[in-house]
């Protein structure tokens, strides 16, 4: 089987999409497996850091074209027929065209038989030329927020649930996704996958030590984030919510790790609340880090929360991650997320939006060393039902009856 992965963030953007599509090429055939990926992600106006160096490492193919979709993103409000006519011809349609020659010349070169592609918006009608063109089998793999979000784009948001359901297969990441896929009629082609964890990851002392050093962490109790900067992630009100917390905890820490479109608004945010000498942005986390910064931290958080355009995360496998390295988790009660921690059990489900309810979370698990515990047992003994090859076997059994 020769499959093509065609997707808009790939390592070594660190992200969910990112993450699940790189473990499922890793533990492919590499003469089976290209991918068709982006030099510089949406929202990002410089390439991706060192992603010449990571391709050159891989055992399968990747190829980089300059952008798959438009830099201009939706900014929560349909723009009206002229300015959507306008960034169709001069912005998507250009970067549309090289898409679907670029994919095209990998598909005969390479034989490839199956295509698995991600959000409709801005590859739907790619999936339209693989399977009436070139008689090719196609997968969207889906996570939620490109199934509940305004795509900024009339053009594109109309024909989303068109070109899905012309697809041979769709994959969905949660319950969250498919009950979206369900209400449209589509549940009959939907296999849900949930995302995998390494199984027993290890720490690196000495990657935590560097840390340690230079953020000077020795002594102190740790939050962390990891994931693309994005709105729906709610890192801003999570540092809200410690410009209240730091009063009861002073020797509290908070380690962002990753990159993203709200970035410079998310340190802005830091500066303008003094908050400096609390959070500490550790920029891209590689795969190997990752782990570490997991093993240092005391709590992992995100506040996610549902915005008004609809963006949502469909699941968010960082909360199994953190909970298989024995640490409570603090998630935002919104979107698949609820699937990831189980309340009171696993961790702390919070509304997003209330940042005072993200302090008392956060002062419930440091105030409660027993309770934080427990759920951090419960955590690790859940995520070890969560493996990369099961996730592995389960996606190529959806190929392969294809």
């Amino acid at each position: 089987m020769k499959l093509l992965f065609i997707v808009h963030v790939f390592f070594p953007n660190i992200g969910g999409s990112s993450r699940i599509y790189y473990e499922i090429c890793n533990r492919l055939s590499p003469d089976e497996v290209y991918v068709l990926t982006q030099k510089r992600p949406a929202g990002c106006k410089e390439e991706t850091i060192g992603w010449k160096e990571f391709d050159a490492k891989q055992k399968f193919k990747i190829y980089r074209i300059g952008r798959l979709r438009s830099r201009i993103t939706g900014s929560g409000k349909a723009p009206n027929m002229l300015v959507s006519l306008c960034r169709f011809v001069f912005y998507d349609l250009p970067i549309g065209i090289y898409v679907m020659l670029t994919a095209s010349y990998i598909i005969v070169k390479e034989r490839i038989e199956v295509v698995c592609l991600e959000n409709p918006d801005y590859l739907g009608w790619v999936s339209l030329l693989v399977k009436y063109v070139f008689g090719r089998k196609t997968v969207f793999y889906l996570f939620g927020e490109e199934l509940t979000a305004s795509s900024g784009s009339r053009f594109f948001e109309r024909p989303r649930f068109f070109y899905l359901s012309r697809a041979d297969g769709l994959i969905a990441i949660s319950e969250f996704t498919k009950s979206v896929l369900d209400a449209r009629g589509l549940g009959h082609k939907t296999t849900l996958i949930y995302p995998g964890i390494d199984a027993n990851p290890v720490a690196d002392e000495a990657v935590k030590e560097d840390i340690i050093s230079k953020y000077g962490l020795a002594g102190k109790k740790i939050l962390l984030s990891i994931g693309r900067f994005e709105r729906h992630k709610g890192i801003d009100n999570v540092i809200r919510a410690l410009s209240l917390v730091k009063e009861k905890i002073p020797n509290i820490v908070y380690l962002i790790g990753g990159e993203g479109p709200e970035e410079a608004n998310l340190r802005k945010l830091t500066e303008d609340l003094k908050m400096g000498g609390i959070v500490k942005f550790l920029g891209q986390v590689s795969g190997e880090e990752m782990a570490s910064c997991y093993g240092l931290c005391d709590i992992f958080i995100l506040a996610n929360r549902q915005l008004k355009d609809g963006t949502v995360d469909g699941f968010g496998m960082v909360f199994i991650e953190a909970g298989s390295m024995g640490k409570p988790v603090i998630g935002g009660r919104a979107g698949g997320v609820p699937e990831a921690i189980i309340d009171k059990e696993t961790g702390i489900l919070v509304d997003g939006e209330d940042v005072n309810d993200i302090e008392r979370a956060v002062l419930r698990l440091f105030g409660d060393p027993e309770f934080a515990g427990m759920l951090g047992d419960n955590g690790k003994k859940r995520a070890a039902g969560f493996g990369w090859n099961e996730v592995v076997e389960k996606f190529k059994k959806v190929c392969r009856a294809l």
